[in-house]
């Protein structure tokens, strides 16, 4: 299957999940995140706002900035480029581009910086690579990222397969989590 269809396949499967199916396989996916060494060595932490059936980070959001972790979250740009803009509370946070929560801030967490990368996306493969939602914005935002930097692709087991296709532009994961494994 091209990505094209991969993608459009696996955000149906997704679309299809009820809420409380899908509130339940979140934290499941979110209590594996918390235990692994890389959120617990991670002081700077960027993590998507969850929208459009994706992996619920809401709660993963507040147990991080409980824990004393600085956050940031995207901010798409022009260009198809994003930024990670740092926020504190669910307060700072606005409808941004795509329709999708944001934080109304200017304070950049550079990509350096960053020593966890929570990453979404449409589907995931077994071989650490994934398809998004087609614009690209985390491949050239990887690009700017050091090699300490753990990037962790959270998603439902149904939108796990043996191996997503991708070209010399497509980064890949350190790390994925469903609700019902790690793959490392």
């Amino acid at each position: 299957m091209e990505k094209t269809d991969l993608r459009t396949h696996h955000l149906k499967l997704r679309q299809n999940m009820t809420d409380s199916e899908r509130a339940k396989k979140s934290e499941e996916i979110i209590k594996k995140l918390k235990s692994l060494p890389c959120y617990k060595n991670a002081k700077n932490i960027m993590v998507y706002l969850s929208a459009k059936g994706e992996v619920k980070t809401e709660s993963f959001i507040k147990q991080a900035l409980s824990d004393g972790k600085k956050l940031a979250s995207p901010v798409c740009r022009e260009n198809f480029l994003m930024d990670g803009v740092i926020f504190s509370d669910f307060s700072d946070l606005i409808l941004g581009k795509y329709n999708i929560l944001a934080p109304k801030g200017e304070e950049t967490m550079p990509a350096c910086d960053i020593d966890l990368l929570i990453v979404p996306g449409s589907v995931f493969g077994r071989n650490k690579h994934r398809i998004g939602y087609g614009k690209g914005y985390y491949d050239r935002f990887i690009e700017k990222t050091n090699n300490r930097c753990i990037k962790v692709g959270i998603c439902f087991s149904d939108n796990l397969i043996d191996a997503v296709p991708y070209s010399e532009f497509d980064k890949t994961l350190d790390v994925i989590i469903t609700e019902n494994e790690i793959i490392m």
